[in-house]
């Protein structure tokens, strides 16, 4: 689906590592290319999904969240 909504990016070229249920949400880790970084950057770290849309962050040092790229 995220594909199919994203065509302006690769995701195939994404690696999904781990999905968990967090009440009504979705908590979903995965490998993006460094090169996707500027353009995930520009589009504001954000994916169509469904009816809605997802909001990428990082993982920093020390195995925090956050939404800047280092």
């Amino acid at each position: 689906m995220l594909y199919r909504q994203n065509r302006w990016i690769s995701i195939k070229d994404w690696l999904l590592l781990e999905a968990e249920r967090q009440q009504e949400r979705w908590f979903v880790k995965l490998t993006i290319p460094d090169n996707h970084i500027p353009t995930l950057l520009a589009r504001g770290r954000q994916l169509g999904c469904c009816l809605g849309s997802v909001y990428l962050k990082s993982l920093g040092k020390g195995g925090r969240y956050r939404s800047t790229v280092s």
